[in-house]
């Protein structure tokens, strides 16, 4: 088996962690309900304020777009990244006569599912903005004391702030407000907001660890081809440019799931079948989950990379014996795949003469 390892920065977490930079737009809100039925759950907010632009972009869609809600029950924000993916389930553009973008509309009947819990946004420029996501974020298990967003686009960040008296109804499983002012927040700062502060993600001192604070659909992960951390995941990735998290967005009726073993190089990340597992998060030595194609096979692994620590797993591979390929004299290589006897597993072992491969007990 042949595996390639790759470390991906994306350009898009990189254009939200610059979201500092881009202009703070307190807006008034018009309405917020937070409530939770039995397993049915609703986040609706709506603003109407002059002061909402959409984002200038010729893609039809509004681009990355970063939505974190708080209150004094829930002060660590909860962040949602709405899919830029376009079309029917997806973001929808209109333009006026002179073919400039006036309103953005996204639309996830289904939510929340492996795309988004986002259901529905509509953003019309210098009149509204409306969201309706399938789910609290919040914790529903008390009274919330206010509830607070900010909507950080690719240009600016947006936010609002109900307490005190837009506050209509606070009770376990329901909050409701309205018509709440503008003229209370100076900016969209997280003291602006309420929210606590945080340390950036890094390696630790000892240097033997990440720590640190990411947003809540992401990772403080460590790099190990850079020796250090950096946040990972977050829900408006794809799906396979998620890891190690993997809760990026797939195709309706998938989900994001782990389709390799976790080692030192992170894992890999696939959209796997709604109601199935993901091969890499079934349980070894079982392993019975589903990986990403109909032609790769969920297998069960031992793997040594060098002087890295082992690991071991379950992991997706092409269909074929657990074997060393001698064709090659200077640098042997696995492969085809990982299958063994019943009741065995395949050892790997990466080294500078290349790999071998054994089946062995587990």
């Amino acid at each position: 088996m042949q595996r390639s390892y790759r470390i991906t920065v994306s350009v898009f977490v990189c254009a939200l962690a610059t979201a500092a930079s881009a202009a703070d737009i307190p807006v008034a809100g018009s309405r917020v309900i937070v409530s939770r039925h039995g397993t049915r759950e609703k986040l609706f907010f709506s603003s109407r304020d002059a002061a909402w632009t959409v984002p200038s972009s010729t893609s039809g869609s509004p681009g990355p777009i970063q939505i974190d809600v708080s209150s004094p029950l829930s002060p660590e924000p909860r962040t949602l990244h709405v899919p830029p993916a376009t079309g029917a389930v997806g973001w929808t553009s209109s333009v006026d006569g002179h073919g400039v973008v006036r309103r953005y509309k996204f639309r996830n009947r289904y939510a929340p599912n492996g795309f988004s819990a986002v259901g529905a946004i509509t953003w019309v420029s210098h009149a509204s903005f409306k969201l309706l996501v399938r789910a609290t974020l919040l914790d529903p298990t008390g009274p919330q004391g206010g509830f607070r967003i900010r909507i950080t686009d690719g240009e600016n960040r947006y936010c609002a702030r109900f307490d005190g008296q837009s506050v209509v109804a606070d009770d376990t499983g329901f909050f409701s407000a309205r018509d709440a002012s503008s003229a209370g927040l100076a900016d969209c700062s997280p003291a602006a907001l309420g929210e606590p502060a945080t340390s950036a993600c890094e390696v630790t001192p000892d240097g033997a660890s990440c720590g640190g604070s990411c947003l809540s659909d992401e990772a403080c992960t460590y790099d190990l081809s850079t020796g250090s951390c950096h946040c990972t995941g977050g829900t408006g990735l794809a799906c396979g440019d998620s890891g190690p998290v993997c809760n990026g967005f797939c195709p309706v009726g998938r989900h994001c799931g782990g389709v390799t073993l976790t080692d030192a190089f992170g894992r890999g990340c696939g959209c796997v079948p709604d109601g199935e597992t993901g091969c890499g998060d079934s349980e070894f030595p079982t392993c019975g989950g589903s990986c990403a194609d109909s032609t790769s096979v969920c297998r069960p692994l031992f793997e040594k990379v060098s002087i890295l620590p082992p690991a071991h797993g379950c992991t997706c591979s092409r269909p074929g014996a657990c074997s060393v390929d001698t064709g090659n004299p200077d640098f042997a290589m696995c492969g085809p795949g990982l299958d063994c006897p019943p009741d065995q597993v395949c050892s790997i072992a990466f080294g500078f003469f290349g790999c071998f491969a054994h089946c062995g007990p587990p």
